[in-house]
């Protein structure tokens, strides 16, 4: 899986987490996915803001 300091796009990651997702196929702790897509845990939320403030934007 990317990891940020490979210099991969935040899009990438964020793929990397939806596969995550489809992975495990149950509900994951915010631990089990950074563990899984290898990235720091600060990350995640940062991605959620981002697409939130994304679909934000896309819906107004």
């Amino acid at each position: 899986m990317p990891r940020k300091e490979d210099n991969v796009p935040a899009t990438l990651r964020a793929v990397s987490v939806l596969e995550a997702l489809v992975a495990v196929d149950k509900p994951a702790a915010l631990a089990e996915l950074t563990a899984l897509v290898r990235l720091p845990k600060p990350t995640l939320p940062v991605l959620r803001r981002a697409s939130s403030a994304m679909a934000s934007i896309l819906n107004s």
